[in-house]
């Protein structure tokens, strides 16, 4: 069976919290005991638990929302399809520095919206932390 053991680590004297697989509750305290550790509480451990070493220690993990990915995606699509196309079109008529067609106008209003759009998922990641 899995125990969670809180206690304090003899050597440091700091909080100490492990997880130890033992056949019962005395067997659990004696393997501790064996590894330094002062214990103070033993509870049946049902699911795998992160070890601490200190109170109040916090682990930072970025979880960036699905939205802002998804935003930042389809911005990236804008984008590059917008510069795609309107490149494409402004290179294939030699006259398109002076009288661009519709379509470059379209390409380039694409790249411009995802531009913006990749700066609001950025920044909507960023403030939002999540």
């Amino acid at each position: 069976m899995r125990y969670r053991v809180i206690g304090t680590d003899a050597k440091s004297k700091k909080p100490i919290e492990i997880i130890i697989d033992a056949a019962d509750d005395a067997a659990a305290r004696a393997d501790a005991g064996g590894r330094g550790v002062t214990v103070e509480r033993i509870s049946t451990a049902a699911e795998p638990v992160v070890v601490r070493i200190e109170p109040g220690h916090v682990q930072l993990i970025e979880l960036t929302a699905k939205r802002w990915k998804g935003l930042l995606l389809a911005s990236l699509a804008a984008m590059g399809l917008g510069l795609l196309v309107g490149g494409w079109f402004v290179l294939r008529d030699p006259r398109s520095l002076s009288h661009p067609p519709v379509m470059a106008w379209v390409g380039g209003v694409a790249a411009i919206i995802g531009l913006i759009g990749v700066v609001i998922a950025r920044v909507g990641a960023w403030w939002g932390h999540g």
